[in-house]
C-alpha cells in the first residue's frame, strides 16, 4: 500500500512539471502574459495612426473632448506616456480647441500652451474651425498678430479682450458675428476691416480700439452701442448708423453706403473734421441742409443714382474747392451751394432742369462746364472759362463777367442773345458752332481783347452794336448765311485790317463799320453786281481807311 502511495505522488510530481514547461512554450517569452499585454497598449499611444484617432474620435467624442481641453490637444492622462505628436494642420501650434458635437468641426477654447506672438486659426485635426469661444484670448498681451481663417463663422465675447499688443488682425470672409467685447481694449490694432460676410457686431466689440486708423464696416451689419466708441480712425467705411457713436473726432475720410437718402444733419457729428465724403451706388436723394456747415469739407463723390440735390445742402461749406453732378441730377435746389466760397470748379450735366435761386451764391467758380440753364446762378465775378454744353445764351447771361478769358457754345445753340457777352474785357475767343442762327445786338460789345472771329454758315443776322468797340479784333469771317449786318455791328473796332463777307448779305446798317480805322481788305464772295445791290445805311464806312480794297468773287477762307 505504501509503495502504490509513493508511486501516485511520483505521478503526480512528473505531471505538474510538464504542465508548467508546456506554458512557458506557449507563450514564447520567459515573462508573464500580463506584462506583454501592458507594453503593447504603451505603444500605441506612442504612435498612434490617423485613422485609429479618427475611429476614437467617433466612439468617445465627449471624453476626447475633455481630454483636448485639459492637455492642450494630447490624448490620455497617465504620467508614464508620452506626449501625443501635435495634430494642427493649419492653425498654430499648443492651441486649445474641442471637438464640436457633430464631429465635424471645433471651437478655439484658448490660448493652451501657444509661444507664437502671430496667431493663425483655421483648421485643426483636418477639420475646419467654426468658432472662437468666450475669452479664449483674453489678455493675451503676446499676441501681436490674428490671422482667421474662412472656416471661422463666429466671434464669441470678449475672445480678443485686452490684447494689449495685438496691431494688425485679418477676419475671414465667412464670420458672421463678431459678439459684445470681442476685441474691447485692444489699443493697438493699427486698422479694423470687416468683411460684408459680418451681419452683427456686438456692444462694445471695439470699444477704445483707438490706434485704428482705417475702420471699414459693412453696411448692412447691425451695430451695437459703443460698438467703436473711443476708437479715433481718419478714414472710415461704414454706415451712418456708425456716426452715431463716439468716434468721430478724427475723421478726415468718409465712405458711406446702404442709404437712399442723406437727411438734414447726417453729418453733423464729424461737420467740423471731415474733408472728403464718398457715397456708393444707391443713394437717391441729399436732402436740404444735409451738408450744411461741415467747415472742413474739401471734396465730395456723388454716385449716379442720384436725383436730386436739395436746398442749402451744402451751404458754408466754405472750403468745398469742386464738385461734380452726375448725369442722375434733375434738379438743384435754391442756395444748394450759398456760400462755398473757395468752390473754383463746377460741372453741371445736362441733365439738370431745374436750379433754384442763389445755388452759387457767393462761390468763386472760374472754371464751369454748364448747360444754358444754369447760366442764371453761376457767379460771373471770377469766371475764366466756361463751356455752354446746351442749350442757346440768353440776354446779358454773362454780362460784365470781366475776368473771362474763353468761351465754348454747344452743338446745340441756336442763338446768342443781346448784351450776351458784354464788357467781357479779357474775352480773348469765342466758339460759336454751326448752330447758331443769330448774334443779338451788343453780344459782344466793348469785349476788346477779342482778337478774332469765325461766324459760321448757319448764322443769319449780326444784330446791332454785335462787335461795338472790340478794339484789338484784327480778322473777322462773316458766312454766306449772313443776310443782314446790323448798325454799329463793328463800330470801334480799330484794329480790324481785314473782313471777309459772305455773298448772302442783302444789307448793311449805319455805321456798320464805322471808325475801323485800319480796314484795308474787304473780301467779298459775290460778284461786283450784288455787292452794289446791297443796301448800306449811312456813313457805315465812316473813317474806314482811303486805302482800303474790295475784292469780289473771293474763294479763299
Amino acid at each position: 500500500m505504501k509503495k502504490l502511495l509513493a508511486l501516485i505522488l511520483a505521478i503526480l510530481m512528473i505531471v505538474g512539471i510538464l504542465a508548467s514547461c508546456g506554458a512557458e512554450d506557449l507563450n514564447g517569452i520567459g515573462q508573464p502574459s500580463e506584462q506583454h499585454s501592458e507594453n503593447e497598449t504603451h505603444g500605441k499611444i506612442e504612435a498612434p495612426d490617423e485613422k485609429e484617432t479618427e475611429n476614437k474620435l467617433d466612439k468617445n467624442p465627449d471624453k476626447e473632448a475633455d481630454d483636448k481641453g485639459q492637455n492642450g490637444g494630447n490624448s490620455g492622462n497617465n504620467e508614464n506616456e508620452e506626449p501625443t505628436p501635435p495634430q494642427n494642420e493649419n492653425s498654430s501650434e499648443g492651441l486649445e480647441f474641442s471637438l464640436d458635437k457633430s464631429k465635424k468641426s471645433y471651437t478655439l477654447v484658448g490660448i493652451g500652451g501657444c509661444t507664437e506672438s502671430d496667431i493663425v486659426i483655421n483648421k485643426y485635426n483636418g477639420l475646419p474651425v467654426l468658432t472662437i469661444a468666450a475669452e479664449a484670448f483674453y489678455s493675451a498681451v503676446s499676441v501681436k498678430s490674428i490671422t482667421i481663417g474662412d472656416s471661422v463663422t463666429s466671434i464669441k465675447k470678449s475672445a480678443f479682450e485686452k490684447c494689449l499688443s495685438l496691431s494688425d488682425v485679418n477676419i475671414g470672409s465667412s464670420v458672421l458675428n463678431i459678439e459684445s467685447n470681442a476685441f474691447k481694449d485692444c489699443s493697438s490694432i493699427k486698422n479694423i476691416e470687416i468683411p460684408d460676410s459680418v451681419k452683427l457686431i456686438g456692444e462694445n466689440a471695439f470699444l477704445n480700439c483707438k490706434g485704428a486708423k482705417n475702420i471699414s464696416v459693412p453696411y448692412d451689419a447691425i451695430i451695437g452701442d459703443g460698438a467703436f466708441d473711443g476708437c479715433k480712425p481718419e478714414e472710415l467705411k461704414c454706415n451712418l448708423s456708425v456716426l452715431k457713436q463716439n468716434l468721430t473726432e478724427n475723421i478726415k475720410s468718409l465712405t458711406i453706403g446702404g442709404i437712399e437718402t442723406v437727411s438734414q444733419g447726417a453729418f453733423e457729428e464729424v461737420k467740423d473734421t471731415i474733408e472728403k465724403i464718398t457715397f456708393d451706388e444707391g443713394l437717391k436723394t441729399i436732402e436740404s441742409s444735409a451738408f450744411s456747415g461741415c467747415s472742413s469739407l474739401t471734396s465730395v463723390t456723388i454716385p449716379n443714382s442720384v436725383t436730386s440735390i436739395g436746398s442749402y445742402a451744402f451751404m458754408n461749406c466754405s472750403k468745398l474747392t469742386s464738385v461734380t453732378i452726375p448725369n442722375s441730377v434733375t434738379s438743384i435746389g435754391s442756395y444748394a451751394f450759398m456760400n462755398c466760397s473757395k468752390l473754383t470748379s463746377v460741372t453741371i450735366p445736362d441733365s439738370v432742369t431745374s436750379i433754384g435761386d442763389g445755388a452759387f451764391y457767393n462761390c468763386k467758380i472760374s472754371t464751369a462746364t454748364i448747360p444754358a440753364v444754369a447760366i442764371s446762378v453761376i457767379p460771373k465775378s471770377n469766371l475764366k472759362e466756361v463751356v455752354i454744353t446746351t442749350g442757346n445764351i440768353g440776354s446779358s447771361a454773362f454780362r460784365d463777367c470781366s475776368s473771362l478769358t474763353s468761351v465754348t457754345i454747344g452743338d446745340g445753340a441756336t442763338s446768342i442773345g443781346s448784351y450776351a457777352f458784354m464788357n467781357c474785357s479779357k474775352l480773348t475767343s469765342v466758339t460759336i458752332p454751326d448752330s447758331v442762327t443769330s448774334i443779338g445786338d451788343g453780344a459782344f460789345y466793348n469785349c476788346s481783347n477779342l482778337t478774332s472771329m469765325t461766324i459760321g454758315d448757319s448764322v443769319t443776322s449780326i444784330g446791332d452794336g454785335a462787335f461795338y468797340n472790340c478794339s484789338n479784333l484784327t480778322s473777322m469771317t462773316i458766312g454766306d448765311s449772313v443776310t443782314s449786318i446790323g448798325e454799329y455791328a463793328f463800330r470801334g473796332c480799330s484794329s480790324l485790317t481785314s473782313v471777309t463777307i459772305g455773298s448772302g448779305v442783302t444789307s448793311i446798317g449805319e455805321y456798320a463799320f464805322s471808325g475801323c480805322s485800319s480796314l484795308t481788305s474787304i473780301k467779298y464772295r459775290g460778284t461786283a453786281e450784288r455787292w452794289n445791290a446791297i443796301s448800306k445805311g449811312y456813313d457805315w464806312d465812316y473813317n474806314v481807311s482811303s486805302t482800303c480794297v474790295i475784292t469780289y468773287n473771293y474763294t479763299g477762307k
